[in-house]
């Protein structure tokens, strides 16, 4: 059976349709495969820490034993003195083996001002005549900002148990600004009573930034 003209045409016309619809179903699938493939999206996210406030003080070197001595033959008295790390020992006895002042640490993360405070004035640990027991405030090699303002200079008395005096207004915080030395200093007289005899120094500290401390 010949086909006619007409037929054929029909029929090339349908197929044509057939293979551009098909064309164009392809496409369009291929679009949506490139269109997700290629979507840029973006978001964030928050990191949030803080640090807390932390006033503290530590003694790294917090015990003075001169161990047992008295005053030498023909003095009138002994000095027993820290003496900026290389402790010395003046008409008496005593031993200045391994003798350094109180090493005194800020360890927090804020300025502090610091105080001391003793169980002990010079007449009731050593007694006798004229005794002394001083202190003196340094700023040790190596942390020469350490004390910000205020640092108490020059040797001076252990006063009444209940006094406290401030060392230091603003003691740093950061490495080699963070430390004190605080050295001691006893006048022993011939006469004072024999026997131990014992004082516990107490330092404190405050945040600068509380605005309460005291002396």
């Amino acid at each position: 059976m010949e086909l006619s003209n007409k037929t054929m045409i029909y029929m090339i016309s349908i197929a044509i349709i057939i293979i551009l619809f098909g064309t164009t179903i392809s496409l369009t699938r291929l679009q949506q495969i490139y269109s997700i493939t290629g979507l840029a999206s973006s978001t964030s996210g928050a990191v949030n820490v803080t640090v807390a406030a932390t006033a503290s003080i530590n003694l790294t070197y917090n015990s003075i034993n001169w161990g047992s001595g008295q005053v030498a033959s023909g003095s009138s008295s002994a000095t027993l003195d820290t003496n900026n790390n290389s402790a010395y020992v003046q008409g008496g006895t005593w031993s200045t083996s391994g003798i350094n002042g109180f090493t005194l640490e800020n360890d927090g993360n804020v300025p502090v001002n610091v105080t001391i405070n003793n169980t002990h004035n010079a007449t009731t640990l050593i007694n006798g005549t004229n005794p002394q027991f001083r202190f003196e405030a340094r700023i040790p090699t190596g942390n020469s900002t350490a004390c910000e303002s205020g640092l108490l200079t020059g040797q001076t008395e252990f006063a009444q148990t209940s006094i406290k005096r401030r060392i230091c207004n603003t003691l740093n915080y950061t490495q080699n600004r963070d430390k004190l030395i605080i050295d001691i200093n006893i006048t022993i007289p011939e006469d004072s009573p024999t026997g131990s005899k014992n004082s516990t120094v107490t330092f404190d500290a405050c945040s600068v930034a509380s605005g309460t401390c005291t002396p």
